[in-house]
């Protein structure tokens, strides 16, 4: 691979950082576009573009969400029981709609990110927020 596009690759890593870090808005919404935009310069074939770039945004999480968690147990803010009763359902869901996705064609997962896209700028937009059922604690608790 030229070394131009590993340039552009960390040059995509930073910014999305960057933006994540100062807007508080997620990475995907970013990565995925513009590494649609790089695979197509780069000649990837049509049929794999959006799932390549959907998965590469996913994969992207994994390093970002670890670091995320590791540093909220630091200051005792990660409810540890309620982690061991969703990751079996978080993990099962995220095979589930990656199986699902694979059998997708690359316009319709392009369409459906699209929507997607709009459907959560609009809830921001709106600042719509889920209604909880109970309060959440206002600081860590003690060990």
């Amino acid at each position: 691979m030229d070394p131009i596009w590993w340039l552009a690759y960390l040059a995509l890593g930073g910014f999305v950082g960057l933006m994540a870090g100062l807007l508080g808005i997620g990475g995907g919404g970013i990565m995925v576009p513009i590494l649609t935009s790089i695979f197509v310069i780069q000649g990837v074939p049509h049929e794999h573009i959006a799932h390549l770039a959907l998965g590469t945004a996913m994969a992207a999480i994994v390093p970002s969400a670890s670091a995320s968690l590791w540093s909220h147990h630091r200051h005792g803010a990660v409810r540890w029981h309620i982690v061991r009763h969703i990751t079996p359902a978080i993990l099962a869901g995220t095979f589930l709609a990656t199986f699902i996705a694979a059998l997708i064609p690359t316009r319709g997962l392009a369409i459906f990110f699209a929507i997607f896209m709009v459907l959560m700028s609009l809830q921001m937009l709106a600042n719509l927020k889920p209604m909880s059922d109970c309060p959440m604690p206002s600081a860590p608790q003690p060990r």
